[in-house]
């Protein structure tokens, strides 16, 4: 929703705008939903999928670009942009006069973080308790941006979300004063869960992936790009799943997601392991 909410806060009119490839589909998704005119510009592999400002800036349309979405951490590689590239989007965005949407869902996974809108009055961050806190339920979060346009979408929320339901509202800020004893403990449990992951997928000669540093997801290559059939046979005989690439617009990656419980993730990858089997 806070997403949806800045875009709509932006877009009027639509114009054009640029999103990461591979990316969280909803981030193409909402910009097209208000007629805008969508370009992907590519998160490299080669360059471990880093955010590289050139690959925008060849892009942008002065006059006409009106907004740059991307995600930090990367979904779904679980990539951090450096601060460099940062410091030079915003730039970017105040010479050609367009914003920059930097959803930072799984950002809260660092101890380090320096939210993006803290660096442009063109940079615009959106953020909730869903991801490093395990809070889903209470669909609860925040956009943090420029005072001016802060306060367009506040009453855009007035009109599209009227108001929060009051436990939720309540059992948030209840959470936001606990917030360093809950993501301590998320943490814990991730970082193990990573090890993991990742020493699973670096046994497999298939599979192949840049290993996140932080944050519960990474994006995985299947060698032979039969993606869609492993997830089919995942599906129809474990009762097990995992977002193919197409979603993200890689066909031949998986994200693989290791934020449940450590129970839960060893069976899931002992569900993955026998599929590839199969499929040898």
């Amino acid at each position: 929703m806070a997403n949806h909410l800045a875009c709509a806060g932006i877009l009027d009119p639509p114009g054009h705008v640029l999103v990461e490839r591979p990316g969280y589909e909803p981030l193409a998704a909402l910009p097209a939903y208000f007629g805008a005119e969508v370009e992907s510009f590519p998160r490299l592999r080669a360059a471990d999928w880093a955010l590289d400002v050139d690959e925008i800036a060849a892009r942008v349309r002065p006059g006409v670009t009106r907004l740059v979405i991307l995600s930090d951490l990367h979904n779904p590689t679980g990539q951090r942009a450096t601060p460099e590239a940062l410091v030079a989007l915003a730039k970017l965005a105040e010479e050609h006069d367009f914003h920059v949407l930097v959803d930072e869902v799984y950002l809260e996974f660092t101890t380090d973080r320096r939210i993006a809108a803290t660096r442009s009055v063109r940079m615009i961050s959106t953020c909730s308790l869903t991801k490093a806190y395990g809070l889903d339920g209470l669909r609860a979060g925040w956009i943090i941006a420029s005072e001016d346009l802060a306060e367009q979408l506040r009453a855009l929320n007035d009109l599209f979300g009227i108001i929060m339901p009051h436990p939720s509202e309540r059992l948030a800020a209840r959470a936001f004063e606990r917030l360093d004893i809950i993501a301590a403990a998320v943490r814990r449990l991730v970082t193990a869960n990573r090890m993991l992951a990742t020493d699973f997928v670096k046994r497999r000669p298939e599979l192949s992936w840049v290993p996140p540093e932080i944050g519960p997801v990474g994006f995985v290559e299947l060698a032979d790009g039969r993606v869609e059939e492993l997830i089919g046979l995942l599906e129809r005989d474990y009762d097990t799943t995992a977002p193919p690439g197409s979603f993200f617009g890689a066909d031949r990656y998986f994200r693989l997601a290791f934020g449940m419980e450590h129970d839960d993730l060893v069976a899931g990858l002992g569900h993955l392991e026998a599929a590839l089997d199969r499929m040898q």
